[in-house]
């Protein structure tokens, strides 16, 4: 190990105590029980800051996380040196490498590795910590924040990318009408165009990016994305609205048209009881769990930049709130009136496997 670090840096993967998570005020926080891994089906472990990224995926392999999925930008990465086909095979190759040898360290410290069942779901046929390493794959695709810089190089680099075997989709893609993003509108829904297009020819998923503007209240930026999919189809192999923190109602659409709907940590802040409505209303067989590492780090993590291991906090969060009993009828408008008892008859297990099911089917299969 003293290739790799030293003795005081370790501490930033596996503390004294070998729990992998502290509040801020340094208090233990265990894991949440789970008889299947989870799957972070949107994470950017290339730009994480408080952690290294192979200290990340080890983490994450030790909290039992067993799927990630990292968007790579061929426009907005470059500032990270990760952002064409050989800059992306040799980072992810070393992280894989260094991942392996800190999981070795963690073993001699006598850290327990998750063990699951793998009676229900697919895919899961080898220890956790192996499985992620295994199971590490990206996408590829130009932001809305680079869509006027997405050029003939940009495009060339993208199709390298996707030319990758641990290359499994689009993304992340879209139309942000935000504050932070100056790029026109037209801009960014003709990059969003070729690059759905793109998902059609190459069959592959995509993942959306979409932000309305916040200095009103129209959800104008969902509404052009529901007519931009409308216009050029729902790439068959999936589309996934990624970090979705909105209302049922917006979320209605696009659940409509086959959309599989991924939720982050903000599902878990107490200001957002909007977003664990949409979960309520969300068809099991159309939601997946993510992080958007290293950004909003659930409960109980707040005040920590987020990591890839903490999927496993959302995850438990979505899951408890899926099998509420409690929920408003008005505001669930996906679920139809006859199957609303649903919400509440679903097991803690049944969603689990469902969440991970529905990341296999999307990013695994045929790899």
């Amino acid at each position: 190990m003293s290739t790799y670090k030293n003795a005081a840096d370790l501490c930033n993967f596996l503390p004294d105590d070998l729990m992998l998570f502290h509040s801020k005020r340094g208090k233990a926080v265990p894991l949440p029980p789970s008889d299947v891994p989870v799957a972070d089906t949107h994470g950017h472990l290339h730009c994480l800051h408080e952690l290294t990224s192979s200290e990340a995926l080890a983490r994450a392999a030790l909290a039992g996380v067993g799927m990630l999925v990292d968007p790579i930008d061929p426009v907005e990465d470059m500032p990270f040196g990760i952002y064409s086909a050989p800059t992306v095979d040799a980072w992810r190759a070393r992280t894989i490498d260094e991942a392996h040898a800190l999981l070795e360290y963690a073993k001699q410290k006598g850290v327990v590795l998750p063990c699951f069942s793998h009676a229900h779901i697919r895919g899961y046929e080898q220890p956790a910590h192996n499985h992620l390493l295994d199971s590490f794959r990206i996408i590829a695709g130009v932001h809305p924040y680079g869509a006027a810089q997405f050029d003939a190089s940009a495009r060339e680099r993208l199709m390298q990318l996707l030319d990758l075997p641990y290359c499994v989709g689009i993304g992340e893609i879209g139309l942000d009408f935000g504050p932070y993003n100056k790029v026109a509108p037209n801009d960014q829904i003709h990059a969003l165009e070729f690059q759905l297009r793109l998902a059609h020819e190459r069959n592959l998923p995509v993942e959306l990016h979409i932000r309305d503007a916040q200095d009103d209240n129209t959800v104008a930026a969902h509404v052009q994305a529901v007519q931009v999919l409308r216009n050029i189809g729902v790439p068959p192999r999936g589309c996934v609205l990624h970090c979705f923190t909105s209302t049922p109602q917006v979320m209605k659409p696009f659940v409509e048209m086959g959309c599989t709907i991924a939720f982050g940590g903000v599902s878990t802040f107490a200001s957002a009881p909007y977003v664990r409505q949409a979960i309520q209303a969300c068809p099991v067989n159309q939601m997946v769990t993510e992080t958007d590492a290293p950004y909003m780090a659930p409960v109980p993590m707040r005040g920590h930049a987020c990591e890839i291991a903490h999927v496993v906090f959302t995850a438990a969060s979505l899951v408890a709130t899926k099998c509420t009993a409690s929920f408003d009828s008005k505001e669930a408008t996906c679920i139809p009136p006859n199957e609303a008892h649903a919400v509440s008859s679903i097991s803690q297990s049944e969603v689990y496997g469902a969440l991970w099911n529905n990341a296999y089917e999307l990013f695994m299969k045929e790899i």
